[in-house]
């Protein structure tokens, strides 16, 4: 099940499937996570610059949500609407996410995290919440998850357990 070709009788599923597998791999590849992460090693120990930080926070982060969203939603065929609503969602969740990855490497528990505190300092990362302070961070941490949950606002509480998704990452401590 879940193969393209199981759908050769059924051109809009089919079409659906290969949207969706295009999706994945597109958001994974060079342009990517791969070109997110590359450019959050590449980025490391120069000065950073705000369209840097958003670069790897959409791509490295907000990729990696995005990419199953929105294949999930096509696979269920979604209108252009619908689609265009939730990828806003998973980018701005997946940035806010990283956001707070950032703001947790400086002032987190260690004993939560499970990693050294400061690692993103001493290893020279480009992120938001160096560039902003974490307040600042906060701040657009909280923005970035209000913005999401209005994207979904039109779907009240068929949207439930994405708005409280958003909300347990925003308040998350590991």
């Amino acid at each position: 099940t879940g193969c393209p070709l199981e759908y050769y009788d059924d051109p809009v599923k089919m079409k659906n499937h290969v949207r969706a597998a295009h999706e994945i791999m597109s958001r994974a590849g060079a342009r990517g996570m791969i070109a997110g992460q590359t450019a959050d090693i590449k980025g490391e120990k120069i000065e950073p610059t705000d369209e840097l930080i958003r670069y790897i926070e959409l791509h490295k982060t907000a990729d990696l949500i995005t990419a199953p969203v929105r294949a999930g939603i096509m696979l269920a065929g979604a209108d252009d609407d619908m689609l265009e609503k939730f990828t806003v969602y998973a980018r701005d969740i997946g940035v806010a996410f990283q956001i707070l990855d950032d703001i947790l490497d400086i002032e987190g528990d260690q004993a939560l995290l499970g990693k050294t505190l400061g690692k993103d300092a001493e290893q020279g990362k480009c992120n938001y919440a160096f560039v902003h302070g974490p307040e600042a961070a906060r701040a657009e941490l909280h923005r970035l998850t209000s913005e999401a949950k209005e994207a979904l606002s039109a779907y009240g509480d068929a949207a439930a357990f994405f708005t409280a998704l958003a909300d347990s990452l925003e308040i998350r401590k590991y």
